[in-house]
């Protein structure tokens, strides 16, 4: 099982990494970034990478699949580990919005998975937010969020509308070609 695991989380691991790196060196590098104009004519994507992109992208755990193997090792419910929902308004730009949905997404599964049912109510608001804030609103539907306070206290129910929701963002912004703000999504 854990070889299994490695190559993604190694993978976790070097976007995370690059992620920070670009975070950290932006400020310096910002007043020359504003002046460069591309043209996107001039870009062409190998469909190898693209491909191998998404198998990699697919081949890397959810947010549910990060909570449940959490808990599968024992580990009991830690509400430190959390990112507070009340920092959610402190994410202005698109990057760390979508970084931070996915650190969201990822702590309202866990809170789920060891039914935490306020935790997840105040997260279900904080993913919400940063739901509208990226433009994705038309991802998720009204009824699946009042049917997750319906089924707060079903875990399993939790866990398949978290999971649900997840995915209809990725796709949302995939079908949008988006794809740096999934990534980010996928790395938190």
């Amino acid at each position: 099982m854990m070889r299994n695991l490695r190559f993604p989380i190694s993978l976790l691991i070097i976007s995370v990494s690059l992620l920070m790196f670009h975070s950290c060196s932006r400020c310096s590098r910002q007043s020359a970034i504003d002046n460069i104009t591309i043209d996107l004519a001039d870009l062409a994507i190998d469909s190898n990478y693209v491909n191998m992109a998404q198998k990699v992208f697919y081949a890397l755990p959810t947010p549910v699949e990060i909570s449940m193997l959490i808990k599968s090792m024992g580990i009991d419910y830690q509400s430190a580990l959390l990112n507070d929902p009340a920092n959610v308004s402190k994410y202005m730009s698109q990057l760390k919005m979508a970084l931070n949905y996915g650190v969201y997404v990822t702590d309202l599964s866990y809170a789920g998975l060891f039914e935490q049912s306020q935790t997840v109510l105040h997260y279900k608001n904080a993913v919400l937010q940063l739901t509208e804030r990226l433009g994705l609103q038309s991802a998720i539907d009204v009824n699946t969020l009042k049917l997750l306070e319906e089924n707060i206290n079903d875990r399993n129910a939790v866990l398949r509308i978290v999971s649900d929701t997840y995915a209809s963002c990725t796709a949302a912004l995939n079908e949008n070609e988006r794809y740096f703000l999934t990534l980010a999504m996928l790395v938190g």
